[in-house]
């Protein structure tokens, strides 16, 4: 009986020691994860002009290839944001770096529709106010003022008035001053009475087109198109009434 005790007790120790020299089998590594960004392609417009967009699955330091005119690009962690700050309308190819590779993405600032007629407008095109009488001023071959209503006998009624208009490049700021203006169908007024200064907006027209066309954002973040003719033709004038204190030059 002793000896068989022994015999196992051998037996227990060699297989043991057989074990000893193997390695655990080490589980299957997963597959890595791929990098990719959130959306295959960033659609942009003056409307909404600003979105962000995830590098997912990466890890790192996230930089910017360049820049690309028009746009701005910030980076927290693999989270881009990218704002259209200038109507420069087409597909583009963002490239954005980091751990030693290059991930392009692209980008579309869509085209504003066509517009035609002088006056002011909603961000969707629908008239605020109509535009029976226009007047506007120059200095050093700009406009600089430009007024519109809906009553050539009493201006004061129902008028917009775009004031202190500073151009630069695709870019604008100006003053707005409005009163009168009607409700929307829903209720709401889009345009509120009052003067709103400081607004900034983009240029859609181009310098050789027959109407200035801006684009911007109120106050209250609502846009609204405006179209100024660039000279006397489509609207009649108000001419002599120019400087008369019926005019909401004031």
């Amino acid at each position: 009986m002793f000896k068989l005790f022994a015999l196992i007790g051998v037996l227990l120790v060699v297989i043991s020691c057989h074990s000893c020299g193997k390695d655990d089998p080490l589980p299957p590594t997963p597959p890595e994860k791929p990098i990719r960004f959130s959306t295959e392609q960033v659609d942009l417009t003056l409307e909404n002009n600003s979105t962000s967009v995830t590098l997912e699955n990466f890890k790192g330091t996230l930089t910017q290839d360049g820049q690309v005119t028009g746009f701005k690009v910030t980076i927290t962690g693999n989270i881009i944001r990218i704002t259209a700050e200038q109507y420069v309308p087409g597909d583009y190819t963002f490239i954005f770096k980091g751990n030693g590779k290059s991930y392009p993405l692209k980008v579309r600032l869509q085209k504003m529709p066509e517009m035609r007629l002088t006056g002011v407008f909603t961000s969707t095109g629908e008239e605020l106010i109509r535009a029976r009488f226009t007047s506007k001023k120059f200095d050093q071959g700009r406009v600089s003022r430009f007024v519109v209503s809906s009553n050539q006998d009493n201006p004061k009624e129902q008028y917009v008035l775009i004031s202190d208009i500073q151009i630069s490049g695709k870019e604008i700021s100006f003053t707005l001053k409005a009163h009168g203006i009607q409700k929307m169908s829903d209720g709401a007024r889009y345009l509120p009475d009052g003067e709103q200064r400081g607004l900034k907006g983009s240029i859609i027209s181009e310098p050789s087109d027959a109407k200035l066309r801006i684009y911007a954002k109120l106050s209250n973040g609502k846009g609204i198109n405006i179209l100024i003719p660039n000279s006397g033709s489509g609207l009649r004038k108000l001419g002599s009434l120019l400087n008369s204190s019926t005019l909401p030059f004031g």
